[in-house]
């Protein structure tokens, strides 16, 4: 085995090892998320391992590094360096990782700091720091870290709550390694992680409604508890009542989450070889409950009562996040359902004290400072009524659902004057209705937001101030500069613009014609069957991981293109776009790839995919998808509403996102759909009352 070899080495040595030709370091940075500073300070190691196994590694001029070595011996320095436990962590994010895991595993067995310390590759008061700052952490769980002078140092807690600390790190600090937990961290043993994500792969069809984050947290679960049955320890009937949160399982023991565990029980005692008790069970049945779900979850709450309580605290957190807008937030339907259906899951995951993946990553109140404040009003009642503390991440996706009732409140605000923002775009389909989508949630009321065709100085001149991402050539209009996703200092610039605009009386709209019925319906037609060839046209295609940007343009130009020549100037349409502004949205690890040119014929909306789930060249900056958006030069402006609906969508609805990241196109249809069905119905709506 090999000692005393950083995580990141190893990981650097596997990729050297799986392939044949030279790997440069500046592919070798990308690929480990690092620096090429970081790359040679871990190669200062790589002789003194290489050469306890007499091999050795050349660097090609021109090309970069590579193992000299038959395939066999490749195969034994991978066995290893993957051999039991050997790697020490890459920094000290790991090393608190490979901490908190080894004394969790190890619950209740008291260790002399020097062995940590050994196992880990630090001094023993540099453990003992660690271990200060884990605290907090561990009695977050209700687990006590007793250290004992001469004698060494332990974890003591319940085992569900050892457990739950333990996928919460897991989830926490072993994001990026996911997939490889044991091969990074050393836990669980491998061929628990394997034969776990295999039964994943065996009950896809079962498991398909959660969310990417609910998934790999119940994976993570089923992880720890196959290892502690293995070892002998189960859970009982009495670590439910630990609580003050009603269980907010069925009392009979049936239901969708409870045939879901059956079959994950059956498959996990055929798989390993052991035997689980009802405890196991139920508690498999009520992480299954704690799961966010994609859209509609299938887990049953048949108890009226429960339906009662959720439907009461509903209304409870809406009266305490605005007293004022109450009455009105009440009568959303969208948000009043929305925190209905994340209750559900919540109460379980507020039970046993599980917490998702903060979206915001805990800027929520840098990012959002109003919503976060009306938002924790909201929260402390939550946490009043059921005499429980609410996580961050929990916050989060309540504030979420708060913030997308704004968009609907329109006119019924308490602001009486509302400027008119004109947001301006090249294509009008993509990035523009992003950051409009923004605008509108955070200054719903306060602002109107109109989308402004590039150069097009009538539209400019009928509001009150423009927004861009793109320089302007303009002179007698107030112009805001903003990022694609809007960050603190862009949100300041607006709020000082409204504070300055506000009270500016604005001047009363002209007189409209009104046409007839029969005419408003012909009109509303033509936007009927664009939208259906829209959805008809819509398919998710693939591409190598390792393409450049201009390969993947050039591939959506060729698959868009009817003609060379359509092709030709398709390609060079995205590419001008791509010289105005990047079209990479790092925050939103996706590629947007927007415009409008004569040589399409239809509204086209598609994903392209890397093969391995993200786009490898550095210039993407690790993007997980491309979406293609193209829309015809001469295209009504109701069309382009439509369609940049889709764009604002992917800031609005977090499982859109999530199904584009996945390549699933029966999901992204169905989410698609829907969000055309909201847009093209209201559009109709309009036509016909006009």
């Amino acid at each position: 085995m090999v000692r005393s070899v950083s995580s990141r080495l190893v990981r650097l040595l596997d990729v050297l090892i799986s392939g044949d030709e030279p790997v440069s370091v500046n592919a070798l940075a990308q690929i480990l998320g690092t620096s090429r500073r970081t790359i040679f300070r871990e190669l200062e190691r790589v002789d003194e391992v290489l050469s306890r196994y007499n091999l050795k590694m050349d660097s090609v001029s021109g090309k970069g590094l590579q193992l000299v070595c038959s395939a066999e011996e490749k195969q034994k320095l991978f066995q290893a360096l993957h051999e039991q436990r050997t790697i020490l962590p890459g920094n000290r994010k790991e090393r608190h990782l490979c901490l908190l895991i080894a004394l969790l595993s190890n619950s209740g067995v008291i260790q002399k700091l020097c062995f940590y310390a050994d196992d880990l590759g630090v001094s023993e008061s540099t453990l003992s720091s660690d271990l200060d700052e884990l605290e907090p952490f561990l009695a977050e769980h209700a687990i006590m870290l007793i250290r004992k002078s001469g004698q060494g140092v332990y974890a003591v807690g319940a085992e569900e709550n050892i457990r739950r600390a333990m996928i919460t790190a897991l989830l926490r600090d072993g994001e990026s390694s996911k997939d490889a937990y044991s091969q990074n961290f050393g836990y669980p043993p491998e061929y628990i992680e394997y034969g776990v994500r295999e039964l994943f792969k065996q009950f896809k069809m079962k498991l398909d409604w959660m969310t990417n984050e609910s998934a790999e947290m119940f994976c993570v679960f089923l992880m720890i508890m196959v290892e502690r049955v293995e070892k002998g320890l189960f859970i009982t009937e009495h670590d439910f009542l630990t609580t003050a949160v009603d269980d907010p399982l069925p009392e009979k023991a049936d239901g969708f989450q409870w045939d879901l565990a059956d079959f994950l029980v059956d498959g996990i005692e055929h798989y390993f070889t052991v035997s689980l008790p009802q405890a196991e069970r139920r508690d498999i049945a009520m992480q299954i409950s704690a799961c966010r779900a994609k859209q509609y979850s299938p887990v049953e709450i048949e108890s009226p009562e429960n339906r009662e309580f959720v439907a009461s605290l509903t209304f409870q957190m809406i009266e305490a996040f605005d007293p004022h807008l109450a009455p009105v937030l009440k009568t959303n339907e969208r948000l009043v359902e929305g925190l209905q259906r994340h209750m559900y899951p919540a109460l379980s995951r507020l039970k046993g004290k599980v917490a998702l993946q903060d979206p915001f990553k805990g800027a929520l109140d840098r990012q959002y400072p109003e919503l976060y404040v009306k938002t924790m009003g909201a929260v402390k009642a939550l946490e009043k009524i059921l005499n429980v503390p609410v996580p961050q991440s929990e916050l989060s996706f309540i504030a979420i659902h708060f913030y997308a009732a704004f968009f609907a409140l329109g006119e019924k605000n308490i602001r009486k004057r509302t400027l008119r923002a004109g947001v301006v775009c090249v294509a009008g389909v993509g990035i523009s209705y992003m950051v409009a989508s923004q605008i509108r949630k955070r200054y719903a009321g306060e602002l109107e937001i109109t989308i402004c065709g590039w150069n097009d100085y009538e539209a400019w001149e009928k509001t009150d101030f423009l927004v861009s991402t793109l320089p302007l050539d303009i002179q007698n209009k107030a112009v805001l500069y903003v990022h694609t996703i809007l960050d603190d200092t862009d949100h300041q610039n607006i709020r000082n613009m409204i504070n300055t605009l506000a009270f500016v009386e604005k001047t009363s709209a002209g007189t409209v014609t009104r046409l007839s019925l029969g005419q408003r319906i012909n009109t509303a037609i033509p936007i009927l069957e664009q939208t259906n060839k829209l959805i008809t046209g819509f398919t998710v295609l693939t591409i190598a991981d390792s393409c450049t940007f201009e390969e993947l343009v050039w591939f959506c130009a060729e698959y868009a293109g009817k003609t060379a020549e359509n092709v030709q100037n398709i390609q060079q349409k995205l590419v001008e776009r791509e010289a105005m502004s990047s079209q990479v949205i790092t925050d939103m690890n996706i590629v947007l790839l927007h415009t409008r040119c004569m040589d399409v014929s239809d509204p086209l909306f598609v994903i392209v995919k890397p093969e391995s789930n993200v786009f490898s060249g550095a210039y993407f900056h690790g993007a997980k998808s491309c979406v293609l958006m193209l829309l015809p030069s001469q295209c009504p402006y109701e069309m382009t509403q439509i369609m940049g609906n889709i764009s604002a969508a992917l800031v609005e609805t977090p499982a859109f996102l999530d199904a584009v990241y996945s390549g699933n196109a029966l999901l992204i249809r169905t989410i698609l759909e829907a969000e055309l069905s909201d847009s093209v119905a209201q559009y109709c709506i309009e036509k016909i009352k006009q």
